[in-house]
């Protein structure tokens, strides 16, 4: 009886001094200090509701809200709401692994992840100076950010109806980005777009809603279309399958207005598969492939005199020119450093260009100068890390995809994470595609997205059916019902 009499004197003096603070700096005009006890108070109960509401909430605000307090956390370095609620995720889930009795054993696909940013790092303080280091050190966040965010969510167990209704937010999230982008491309509304982000050149005619890029845009609308078509063909509810159609139509629109092809073709590979994996999905991907089409075709045909732009964009190839030339430019480059690149940094590319710049064919050297980037994910890596970095990045894609085809063909498990594992293997394969045409990790979200829903789907077939996984070329084979 006096603990808990000692228990609630406390919190009532703890509580009550922050409420106090509160309240005076708001008198006092203190926004800024009001603002942080408001964060970590916000902060206590989110980590009171757990891992799942954290992540949740990460994922979900990155490509909506997490602008405008990116806006006041700007003057600190490295600083950004993404970034500290993934240190916040992973600091909930080790603490809680060190203090269970069970332990999550690392898969070679993490080891292999800790090598190639452990590597990249090393690369980076090799070859950064203080000039340079606030961006070098943005440039490795931004492959520690999505690779890490697949350690951490397979350590996250989801029940099966907390990840239906964690797929659901996900696919009203893709319908509120598809409507950003299409407000702003088609009526000038940019509310979502921070001063300080900087649109790429050639897209600002183009849909890119939240982000700095259509290619984002268009590659993150994909990978909700593709979350909501899972739903729709795993769903029995008429209604429910209704919402998801609609859904799926609001996101294709946003898709359309992006006007970026690399992401248009990866998405129809993971289409095709599917189409070849899932059977239950072909009836609905006919048809409404079919009238997709034809009301494309028909409003082709009454727009055509207000569509020169677009057609203009998708029909010229002019990009893929200076690409050729930059991709032998880069070729140029890594046949001069093959073990160890030049160097891990967010300008090493461009620094070491004018030395090694050159055409290809018809094309001349000139074709290469405007391009700061390869436009080539796998060519910027060999670039910067050399063959060995080059080797490890497609040793982490190439497990990744294995591994979620072996969720997939898991013979013991809950329909939505074996789906959910045929579906990730499908993106990832797509978004490797992309990678060919795009320097795809330096643009924010769409990988954290893809890694984050991978590990759930491998964390989950794991412990929810307690199933050992056993080392097999770097994936994980489920010896369920053997």
């Amino acid at each position: 009886m006096i603990a808990g009499f000692i228990q609630r004197i406390t919190s009532l003096a703890i509580w009550g001094t922050v409420c106090a603070l509160f309240s005076l700096f708001i008198s006092s005009g203190a926004v800024v200090l009001s603002a942080v006890i408001l964060v970590l108070l916000l902060a206590v109960i989110a980590v009171m509701l757990g891992p799942q509401f954290v992540a949740a909430s990460w994922i979900i605000g990155s490509p909506t809200i997490f602008g405008f307090p990116n806006e006041i956390l700007r003057p600190l370095p490295f600083v950004t709401m993404e970034r500290l609620m993934l240190i916040l995720l992973m600091v909930m889930v080790f603490l809680r692994i060190a203090f269970s009795k069970e332990k999550t054993r690392w898969l070679p696909l993490e080891i292999t992840i800790v090598i190639f940013l452990v590597y990249a790092m090393l690369s980076l303080s090799l070859h950064t100076d203080m000039l340079r280091l606030s961006q070098d050190g943005w440039l490795w966040i931004q492959y520690m950010l999505p690779m890490s965010s697949f350690i951490v969510s397979r350590r996250i167990a989801w029940s099966e109806q907390g990840l239906k209704t964690l797929l659901a937010i996900l696919s009203f999230t893709g319908v509120f980005i598809a409507i950003t982008g299409i407000l702003q491309s088609q009526f000038g509304i940019n509310i979502f777009t921070m001063n300080y982000q900087t649109i790429t050149a050639g897209h600002t005619a183009r849909a890119y809603g939240t982000f700095s890029s259509a290619h984002t845009y268009v590659a993150t609308l994909f990978i909700f279309l593709t979350i909501t078509l899972l739903q729709y063909n795993l769903s029995k509810d008429a209604f429910i399958r209704f919402v998801l159609l609609i859904a799926m139509a609001v996101i294709a629109v946003g898709i359309v207005l992006g006007g970026t092809r690399g992401p248009w073709i990866g998405a129809a590979i993971a289409f095709a598969i599917v189409f070849v994996k899932h059977p239950q999905s072909r009836p609905f991907m006919v048809f409404g492939g079919t009238i997709a089409f034809f009301l494309g075709l028909a409003f082709f045909v009454v727009m055509i005199e207000h569509l020169d732009s677009f057609i203009n964009r998708v029909t010229n190839i002019g990009t893929l020119e200076g690409r050729a030339a930059v991709w032998a430019t880069a070729v140029n480059m890594i046949s001069d450093n093959p073990v160890f690149g030049v160097g891990f940094g967010s300008t090493a590319f461009s620094l070491n260009k004018a030395e090694y710049i050159t055409g290809i064919g018809s094309l001349t050297a000139q074709y290469a100068v405007y391009l700061g980037v390869p436009h080539n994910e796998y060519l910027h890596v060999a670039v910067l890390l050399g063959v060995p970095g080059l080797i490890l990045f497609l040793i982490i894609h190439f497990r990744l995809v294995r591994l979620m085809f072996e969720v997939f063909d898991t013979e013991k498990g809950d329909a939505l994470t074996r789906y959910l594992g045929l579906y990730m293997a499908a993106i990832i394969i797509a978004l490797m595609f992309n990678s060919f045409f795009s320097d795809t990790y330096i643009q924010d979200y769409f990988w954290m997205l893809t890694y984050f829903l991978a590990g759930i789907a491998a964390g989950n077939m794991e412990q929810r059916y307690k199933l050992e996984p056993e080392s097999l070329n770097g994936g994980i084979l489920y010896n369920a019902g053997k």
